[in-house]
């Protein structure tokens, strides 16, 4: 008896899945739990397992496959996971002002450990580096490290990429094109900082 309570709870399964196809309001409806959840900062895939086979609210891997097969949850999804990226992008000023106080054990050469307790900085930065990197990759266009213009007219648009990099790559290529000293620079700037 309980085999054939699992068989129909399955083809009751499949006849729901059956019933909707790209294009209906159940599955666009079915769908905005998980688009909430990801306004609020979480992933996709951590809403899709808390809340996913819960009053009809598809699984990771149907949502998958309702991403790529309909346009309009395709649509959603994009505008889920750029309202997500930007929820990071703000939470990473929190992260930045808000100090995380912990303990930092070392270890000295003749064996004696000393405990220092104040601001984990390091966790802080990883912290902020793991989000300015996936949201660089969840929204490129407007948190990616590539500018791309394209001006219309004439025969051929003339089309421009340019690289948005950070002071220690500028200081690295520097250093690499002058031979590994900056600090020779005649207007008495190091590595293009001036020290006021």
């Amino acid at each position: 008896m309980k085999n054939d309570d699992n068989n129909a709870s399955t083809s009751e399964g499949h006849r729901r899945r059956a019933r909707t196809k790209p294009g209906d309001q159940a599955r666009v409806d079915a769908c905005q739990p998980i688009w909430e959840a990801m306004w609020e900062g979480q992933t996709c895939f951590s809403a899709c397992r808390e809340l996913g086979g819960r009053n009809g609210v598809p699984a990771w891997s149907t949502l998958k496959e309702w991403i790529s097969t309909d346009p309009a949850i395709a649509a959603n999804y994009a505008r889920a996971r750029e309202a997500w990226a930007d929820y990071h992008f703000d939470a990473m000023l929190e992260i930045a002002d808000t100090p995380q106080i912990g303990e930092t054990v070392v270890t000295k050469a003749n064996g004696t450990v000393e405990v220092r307790r104040g601001d984990m900085v390091e966790r802080a930065r990883l912290q902020i580096d793991a989000r300015k990197w996936i949201i660089a990759r969840a929204a490129p266009k407007k948190y990616g490290n590539r500018i791309e213009q394209t001006i219309q007219g004439g025969d051929q648009p003339i089309k421009t990429v340019s690289e948005m990099i950070d002071f220690a790559t500028i200081r690295e290529r520097v250093e690499k094109h002058c031979g590994g000293n900056s600090s020779g620079m005649s207007d008495g700037t190091k590595s293009g900082v001036r020290e006021s």
